[in-house]
């Protein structure tokens, strides 16, 4: 089934250069939404669709406990490609129903 927030981030960040190497990667620890490239950096994104703000903003709904497992996530990602050498960032897409699409560059 696709995700209808994932595809509008993907096409949102494809326009602004990223190159998407993977979507839903999936390790032990959990998922990442979007795994891109933006130049040199390789870019793990998580995208968070409401809507309505009713349960907050999108971008709220990335907390501790998240953030912890889609490091542990990308970490797995990195060394199944022996790519510890590249830099890499966090990005998160939120998506606000009836609101335009937010990048955060470097989130957490």
């Amino acid at each position: 089934m696709i995700d209808q927030g994932e595809e509008t981030a993907a096409a949102y960040l494809a326009g602004l250069g990223y190159q998407i190497l993977q979507r839903n990667y999936r390790s032990r620890w959990g998922e990442v939404d979007i795994v891109a490239r933006e130049g040199p950096v390789v870019v793990f994104v998580e995208v968070k669709r409401r809507s309505s703000r009713e349960l907050g903003a999108a971008v709220e709904a990335v907390g501790r406990g998240k953030r912890y497992r889609l490091i542990r996530t990308a970490a797995c990602f990195l060394g199944e490609r022996g790519w510890w050498h590249r830099p890499c960032r966090f990005d998160v897409v939120a998506i606000q129903e009836g609101e335009n699409v937010e990048l955060i560059r470097n989130a957490f």
